[in-house]
């Protein structure tokens, strides 16, 4: 995963474009409603139709690219982002048909926070990136995060039994001033919640900034019964009725 993940982190690179200088006006975070991250409703119904994933991930991109103020552009193989300190980060996509490549689709804005969500597909399999609006500080996710009520957190679950070509797993963040703080990352094949059945977070619903409820999921997405975790003092626990 690791290995993945530095690929993904080599294909991008900073420019500075214009006067950066402190009278400069920094782009603005904010985009407009529309390039918020589409909820799983919403993607299914840009995406119906469409059987490859990273047609439907450019169907997506293009919808928002449309609302996002200009902050966010695509120039062929190139997705620029422009941050608040008025530099641009860029994400290339490698070439079609690399065995070895990565490709980059933009996913919206988590406006309540401040960062970007980019989906990154490779080959096989593929993750997330969450891009911070105004630095440019990049985190990695197994799945399309939800926010907290509050805003204090982020949390993203991910179900891959049958192929394994990304984890699945349960991740929390808790929010800081410029990055995010992994503090909760379980793999449901790797440590199994229940000794008898192996099943993946999916559908994940904050009950309040430190509880979750979640569907379980099991082979060929066949769901059976919910799960939570909860923040017990310092340590997150996945409780099963």
């Amino acid at each position: 995963m690791m290995d993945r993940a530095h690929i993904a982190l080599l294909t991008l690179a900073l420019c500075g474009c214009g006067d950066t200088s402190p009278n400069q006006r920094a782009p603005e975070l904010a985009a407009a409603p529309a390039a918020v991250v589409p909820t799983d409703s919403a993607a299914d119904a840009i995406c119906r139709g469409l059987t490859n994933s990273y047609r439907c991930a450019q169907a997506i991109e293009r919808t928002l690219l449309t609302a996002a103020n200009g902050n966010v552009v695509r120039t062929g193989r190139h997705l620029r982002i422009a941050l608040g300190r008025g530099d641009t980060l860029v994400f290339t996509d490698s070439l079609p048909d690399d065995p070895a490549g990565t490709w980059f689709s933009y996913r919206g804005l988590i406006a309540a926070v401040g960062y970007h969500l980019i989906e990154v597909q490779y080959y096989e399999g593929g993750r997330y990136l969450f891009v911070n609006g105004r630095t440019g500080w990049i985190g990695s996710s197994n799945g399309v995060p939800v926010i907290a009520p509050d805003g204090s957190r982020l949390a993203a679950g991910n179900v891959d039994l049958e192929a394994e070509y990304s984890p699945t797993t349960l991740q929390i963040w808790s929010v800081a001033a410029d990055s995010l703080i992994l503090e909760f990352d379980h793999d449901f094949v790797a440590s199994p919640v229940t000794a008898d059945s192996v099943w993946g977070p999916r559908n994940l619903e904050w009950l309040n900034p430190t509880e979750l409820r979640f569907a379980r999921e099991f082979s060929l997405g066949a769901t059976n019964g919910t799960a939570r975790v909860v923040l017990d003092s310092t340590h997150w626990r996945i409780l099963v009725p």
